[in-house]
């Protein structure tokens, strides 16, 4: 069996995401990681088909916070850079804490979690305030906001996550997104994160993405107790993985 790659192999992250991947106890990359990682770090949108506990929540913070650590200019409390949406309140719940110590591993940026139970006028208020220039949360919240935040700038946004889009559309939230991804600025970057490839998700994926990577992993790991998928622990955790299958493959640009 190949041994798993170190996330201090990745010659994509900064000192200060490594530093926070060692202080979480991390060593080993998941397939899903060690593929993707490198490739939303660049200039690609990326489409992958991962099944949840596969370690795919790293696989899109770590380049989303790395593509904002490169801004030029410092975000201004009213600019959004990037906007991870989600089917439902508990998992916003989750991707927000494994985002919040990369988050602040960068000086200045502000994470915002809108997931509903209370009302648009807080949240719009809290954005107003503290600002939230990485938003997590689910479609529909997410699109009330944008439309009743008058001072919510996009123009330096960077990065846009689907994940598990498949859910996404299974539970109605079409228009939202649409309504959502007219907002922001096609020069982007995009990734659609799924555990299968619908016709309702390919069509989402060409309506979204440009010129997108696929990766598709289809591996069997051990989870951490927190249930996001994140193996690669100072204690080897990272190695203990079934046979995967990885495929990337460069699609053809749909206009």
């Amino acid at each position: 069996m190949a041994q798993a790659k170190r996330f201090s192999e990745l010659s994509v992250l900064s000192p200060e995401t490594l530093e926070v991947i060692n202080s979480l106890n991390f060593k080993f990359c998941t397939p899903v990681q060690e593929t993707t990682i490198p490739l939303f770090c660049g200039h690609k949108d990326v489409a992958v088909d991962a099944c949840t506990g596969s370690g795919k929540t790293l696989a899109f913070i770590i380049p989303v916070i790395e593509r904002l650590r490169k801004v030029e200019e410092k975000l201004h409390v009213n600019q959004v850079g990037a906007i991870v949406i989600v089917p439902t309140r508990e998992l916003a719940k989750q991707v927000f804490k494994v985002a919040e110590p990369f988050v602040s591993s960068v000086p200045g940026l502000k994470c915002l979690l809108l997931t509903g139970g209370r009302s648009v006028s807080q949240d719009v208020l809290e954005f107003k305030s503290q600002g939230g220039h990485v938003i997590v949360g689910t479609p529909g919240r997410i699109d009330d906001v944008m439309k009743r935040c008058l001072t919510m700038s996009l123009k330096s946004f960077e990065v846009l996550v689907l994940d598990e889009a498949d859910r996404l559309l299974e539970m109605g939230f079409q228009r939202q997104l649409d309504s959502i991804m007219s907002k922001l600025p096609k020069q982007r970057r995009t990734g659609l994160f799924s555990a299968t490839q619908t016709d309702a998700v390919q069509a989402l994926m060409r309506a979204g993405l440009r010129n997108p990577v696929r990766v598709n992993i289809r591996v069997a790991i051990a989870t951490r107790g927190d249930g996001m998928g994140v193996p690669g622990r100072a204690d080897g955790a990272g190695k203990k993985r079934k046979k995967d299958e990885v495929a990337s493959e460069e699609e053809e640009e749909d206009d």
